[in-house]
């Protein structure tokens, strides 16, 4: 009886030397294990869930190109010859941030601070805004810009919306809109400071 709780007593002993080897030495992470079961890291995580791919700003841009088109197919003038011509074609562009991705691996806290790295903004959704786009020939009459006109001549013209966008600074200005809005929520899910960054800046 005495050799058996001898045995189970230096069975427990060692059981608590490899855990304190373990902190101490970072295998075991106790503030993560905590972390793991935070109810309020359980409500942030269905927070975002329910955000989902959430729309930060919307920027109005134009896209300005030349080009050599048959104005009479364009239906600009009735001569059936090619001329330069001057488009300037309207668009909205939409940046979002999809927070379906942050997962409990994206949060990390300690006793007063939570720190939340975030996925990039990315460009979600794009449109053309035909009523708002002319035309221009060489006289200057101008004609609006309809669908089959856009996908005759000018069939990049979203991508290059998009590149437009970019150039004027939706996604910086998306995540200054990201942490604007996110900062408040977290704060006030997780009851502590709050640092986000983004996980392409890390």
């Amino acid at each position: 009886m005495f050799k058996m709780t001898f045995k189970i007593f230096l069975l427990f002993s060692l059981i608590v030397v490899l855990v304190i080897i373990g902190i101490s030495s970072g295998i075991i992470n106790i503030s993560k294990i905590e972390n793991n079961n935070s109810p309020e890291e359980k409500l942030l995580l269905s927070k975002f869930e329910n955000m989902g791919n959430y729309k930060l700003i919307t920027f109005n841009v134009n896209y300005i190109v030349k080009d050599t088109i048959n104005t009479d197919t364009a239906g600009i003038e009735k001569n059936n010859k090619k001329e330069n011509v001057l488009a300037i074609i309207n668009g909205n562009i939409d940046a979002c941030i999809n927070l379906n991705m942050i997962g409990k691996e994206n949060i990390r806290e300690d006793k007063d601070t939570a720190f939340v790295s975030l996925p990039r903004p990315v460009l979600c959704k794009s449109e053309i805004n035909y009523s708002q786009s002319k035309i221009y020939n060489i006289n200057f009459n101008s004609k609006i810009i309809d669908k089959n006109l856009i996908n005759k001549y000018f069939p990049n013209t979203i991508n290059n919306l998009k590149a437009e966008a970019v150039r004027l600074g939706i996604l910086d200005q998306a995540k200054l809109n990201a942490l604007e809005i996110l900062h408040p929520v977290i704060k006030e899910i997780l009851k502590k400071d709050v640092l986000l960054r983004f996980e392409e800046d890390l």
